[in-house]
């Protein structure tokens, strides 16, 4: 046994069928009452990067009702990307012309590269979008809530 396993305990891994390999952080004791964090990496099927997932979960996996809401969520991209659409256009309103989002052409400049929940065990997420292009000055991350189904806090 490694010594930092004994100090801290160790990582358990599951494999999803969907996902693939999900990790936790080091568990010592099983502890029922205690939530753990669980983490991914997933390449979307057209992904030009990797996204960062994490999830909530106790000792033995992560919250089957976050993991199950993620998968739904990244099953109807396509839908959620409709949804972002209207969202952009009612923020560019209240925005200067040098930092409106250019709506359709967003899916081309940034990548879905982090996924994490926004309390605890609820199937409620922050998602955040990377420029692809690390090196243009001119995009910013974009951000957002997802709550049952819905867009809230959109920023970018």
């Amino acid at each position: 046994m490694k010594i930092l396993d004994s100090i801290f305990g160790k990582k358990r891994k599951i494999t999803d069928e969907f996902f693939g390999e999900i990790v936790s952080q080091r568990i010592k004791k099983e502890n029922p009452n205690k939530e753990y964090t669980w983490y991914l990496d997933y390449l979307m099927s057209n992904g030009k990067e990797e996204t960062q997932i994490i999830l909530e979960g106790n000792f033995k996996t992560p919250n089957i009702n976050q993991l199950e809401e993620l998968k739904n969520i990244i099953t109807n991209l396509p839908d959620l990307y409709t949804k972002m659409d209207s969202e952009v256009k009612k923020i560019n309103l209240n925005k200067p012309s040098d930092k409106k989002l250019i709506v359709n052409k967003w899916h081309d400049e940034y990548y879905l590269s982090a996924v994490f929940p926004l309390e605890g065990q609820r199937p409620q997420f922050e998602i955040c979008f990377d420029p692809i292009d690390d090196d243009n000055e001119n995009l910013e991350y974009i951000s957002l809530e997802y709550l049952n189904g819905e867009i809230k806090n959109m920023k970018f």
